[in-house]
């Protein structure tokens, strides 16, 4: 298996864990790439859609 293949696995699983579809992970990380963690707060593509009791995980940067 090639090493593209096996990050994008790894991508997908990541998403199922933190049961968010793939399209959801991608707009996320393209926020990080190009405005780092400011990007990833206080932005929400449809406000109210989020049920109350779900969390973004938190990401370390270790």
């Amino acid at each position: 298996m090639g090493r593209g293949v096996h990050r994008a696995a790894s991508f997908r699983q990541l998403c199922r864990r933190f049961n968010i579809s793939p399209s959801t992970a991608y707009k996320w990380l393209n926020r990080f790439e190009n405005l780092g963690v400011e990007g990833l707060t206080g932005s929400a593509a449809s406000p109210g859609r989020t049920p109350p009791h779900r969390q973004i995980p938190k990401l370390r940067f270790d």
